[in-house]
């Protein structure tokens, strides 16, 4: 019996407490404290909303935005890496035709600068250059290509109103008088050998020709003076039944790398 009795009066308890409070409420006597705390927590549940917010994007950004800002963004990129490329090349050019006017200024040459336009050949076989310089330019047939500091390329050929062909020294048709650079200056004539390097051939038996000599332009052809690195010997060929000793000669210059070169002008020579 005491056990229901205490059930009743907590239940009793209960329902005041329900009671007073529906009054408390409807009465308005909480409005002031609910006015304080709302006035207290608004500064947190405002910054609380505006960081969410603040991501909402993210959860936004749908999986083919994402690919197009990836695409947007490669192609930038590439954008760059070209205008690197490009920038590098001209410099190289930059690089390559101040090496060449530096030759030229020393050995008071004039020399007209012009752009490889195309090639027969590849960097280990050369045969032919086509140069956007022609008989505009003052350009003639039998004037000598140089590349770097002073190194013969070949030798003007033809020549068109704006290019000009020219015959690398390489060509198996090319014949150059040259020679090596010694006091003893053995003399030869310099040959291509199928566009894959050169010989010299014709040097006298008492001159002396050894591996490692630098061989240069002797001067006696018309247009190309002397002084113009054409290569180095590599073999010295000199059989006791031949009249005359040869040489196997490395092309001092890579073809395939010169895409700025420079014409000497009859004048400067």
């Amino acid at each position: 019996m005491k056990f229901f009795q205490d059930q009743a009066r907590q239940l009793l308890i209960l329902l005041g407490v329900i009671v007073v409070a529906v009054i408390v409420y409807y009465a308005g006597w909480l409005r002031a404290i609910e006015h304080w705390v709302g006035t207290a927590v608004q500064p947190v549940t405002g910054l609380a909303y505006a960081t969410i917010d603040s991501f909402s994007p993210l959860y936004s950004t749908t999986d083919s935005t994402l690919l197009a800002e990836n695409r947007t963004l490669k192609d930038q990129l590439a954008s760059v890496v070209q205008q690197n490329h490009d920038l590098q090349v001209k410099l190289a050019q930059y690089d390559d035709y101040a090496t060449q006017l530096a030759f030229a200024q020393e050995r008071d040459y004039t020399i007209e600068p012009a752009k490889v336009m195309a090639r027969l050949g590849t960097a280990s076989v050369g045969q032919w250059l086509y140069v956007n310089h022609g008989e505009t330019d003052g350009v003639a047939i039998g004037y000598p290509v140089i590349y770097g500091p002073g190194m013969l390329l070949g030798v003007v050929t033809s020549v068109h109103e704006s290019y000009s062909e020219v015959k690398l020294t390489t060509n198996d048709d090319s014949l150059i008088q040259g020679q090596t650079q010694t006091p003893t200056a053995a003399s030869g004539i310099i040959v291509g050998q199928f566009g894959t390097g050169l010989a010299m051939n014709y040097i006298l038996k008492d001159q002396t020709v050894t591996v490692g000599d630098v061989i240069v332009t002797s001067g006696q052809d018309r247009f190309i003076p002397a002084g113009l690195v054409i290569g180095t010997v590599e073999q010295v060929v000199n059989e006791p039944s031949e009249l005359f000793q040869s040489a196997i000669v490395s092309p001092m210059v890579r073809y395939g790398n010169n895409a700025i070169v420079s014409i000497i002008v009859p004048n400067s020579l």
